[in-house]
């Protein structure tokens, strides 16, 4: 189990949800979109989010009443597949991961085992940020994931440094801050007293390096959800509360 990849381990551990609940006799559809920037986050003060910059798609998957989300840089398709055919996915592409996790976070809020599996939109995403205060202050984090509210408020609370994986944003400095290349990640391990790593490590496959860090990590965001659970890792997201925010 230790060696498996978390994609791997999450698509047995959705097989064995589907069995429990008699999912898989059944002939149930999964439907994948693409959503627009303002189906995905509505439309937030600021502009720098990278779904509104095109550096990103929302994927979302709807299984029955109920929605699961991923971010992925790869072009989504519309299309639905056969819970048979989600579980025969080879994951060898971003597509095909977000897939699997936009589909287990549907499934595994359909049952009850994880919740904020649908983005917030609109100011949801900078009023996420303030609650940042109730899980670290006066701490050296490391942000893994740009989220430019996150990187604000983390710098009021104490010292952040933050690693993205997108070479347009690598080097720029939003709110003084340099964003790091992949590279860095092993320094900012040893450097910092926390992680926060952005669920969407799951899709680019780079989340199991996380999974040996020796730090408190939490998880942020709606892709991470059902990740989450199986591995009983904190998670941060606030997108229930704040879904539809809109003053």
């Amino acid at each position: 189990m230790q060696n498996r990849k978390i994609t791997e381990e999450l698509k047995n551990q959705l097989n064995r949800l589907a069995i429990e609940n008699d999912w898989l006799s059944r002939s149930l559809k999964i439907s994948c979109a693409a959503l627009t920037a303002e189906e995905a986050i509505g439309t937030p003060d600021q502009m720098d989010y990278p779904i509104q910059k095109g550096r990103e798609t929302m994927l979302e998957v709807t299984f029955g009443e109920h929605r699961g989300q991923a971010f992925t840089r790869e072009v989504v398709r519309n299309r639905t597949y056969t819970l048979h055919e989600v579980l025969a996915l080879e994951l060898d592409s971003d597509w095909k991961r977000a897939v699997l996790i936009a589909s287990a976070n549907a499934m595994f809020t359909a049952a009850g085992c994880v919740s904020n599996t649908v983005h917030c939109r609109n100011k949801g995403p900078a009023r996420c940020a303030e609650h940042l205060s109730e899980i670290t202050q006066n701490e050296k984090v490391a942000l893994f994931g740009l989220q430019p509210r996150f990187l604000e408020k983390l710098n009021q609370l104490g010292e952040v440094r933050c690693v993205d994986i997108d070479p347009d944003v690598i080097g720029t400095q939003p709110d003084g801050i340099e964003i790091e290349p992949p590279e860095h990640t092993r320094e900012l391990f040893d450097w910092a007293d926390r992680i926060l790593v952005t669920g969407s490590a799951t899709v680019n496959d780079t989340f199991d390096r996380f999974l040996d860090a020796k730090k408190p990590i939490h998880v942020f965001g709606t892709t991470g959800a059902a990740v989450s659970f199986i591995r009983e890792l904190p998670r941060y997201c606030h997108a229930d509360e704040l879904a539809e925010v809109a003053i």
